[in-house]
């Protein structure tokens, strides 16, 4: 977890999780399609969310990219991250490079999570 830095004025806390974290033996994380929407409806409800949601499964230029994560036969997540990602804004408000050499990673190696 990377805390904001002491001269930034918002109360946000950036939390940095490897994608290794995500696959565990029990839960599967795979990108999601046309066919998980309806699915996804009863985790994400009706809206915004959805709409991006199914923007991301529905057309592969989308800037984000939706997933969903299942536990054997069992939807227990769905999620969109956005490939846009400004790292100087990071760099500027977070302390991330405690946790992350940037220089070590391409920019496209690095998503945001924009509904969950």
């Amino acid at each position: 977890m990377a805390y904001k830095k002491s001269e930034n004025t918002f109360s946000h806390v950036l939390y940095i999780v490897h994608r290794d974290q995500l696959y565990e033996q029990d839960m599967q994380v795979s990108k999601a399609t046309r066919d998980d929407i309806e699915a996804a409806k009863g985790i994400l409800g009706e809206g915004k969310d959805l709409d991006i949601f199914y923007e991301a499964a529905v057309f592969p230029d989308s800037v984000n990219m939706s997933y969903i994560v299942r536990i054997g036969d069992d939807l227990i997540g769905a999620f969109v991250i956005s490939k846009d990602v400004n790292l100087d804004y990071y760099k500027s408000h977070f302390h991330i490079q405690d946790l992350i050499l940037l220089n070590e990673h391409e920019k496209k190696a690095h998503s945001r999570l924009i509904v969950s």
